[in-house]
């Protein structure tokens, strides 16, 4: 089954991955590029499973993203008329950063949520 892949746009107006990926191609094209590619895959439900997705739990997902030493994360959660919303991502730099980044992914969840976009 194939997905439709959107940023979502934050009630705060900001568009979390779309700045992340701005950055990242500015710091890492390397990892952008792959980045990007894989963000492709999710398209495909058959990559919404490990090692390329892992289900986080209550409807978000991490895309696991590593390129030579690097690794970031995206986290995404899937939508009516199949659609991906994208949320956040990050540079994976330890675990206790990782949790307050997948803190802030659930929070912008729960924010999709009360506005009925899912």
């Amino acid at each position: 089954m194939l997905f439709n892949i959107e940023f979502y746009e934050s009630a705060n107006k900001r568009i979390y991955v779309k700045e992340f990926l701005e950055a990242l191609k500015k710091t890492n094209t390397d990892l952008y590029d792959w980045t990007l590619s894989r963000i492709n895959l999710i398209k495909n439900s058959d990559f919404h499973k490990e090692p390329t997705s892992k289900p986080l739990g209550k409807g978000l997902y991490e895309l696991k993203i590593s390129f030579s030493r690097d690794t970031c994360r995206i986290y995404w959660c899937k939508g009516g008329k199949r659609k991906i919303y994208l949320l956040f991502g990050h540079i994976k730099k330890g675990k206790k950063k990782q949790d307050k980044e997948i803190k802030k992914a659930r929070k912008l969840l729960n924010e999709i949520k009360e506005r009925k976009i899912i």
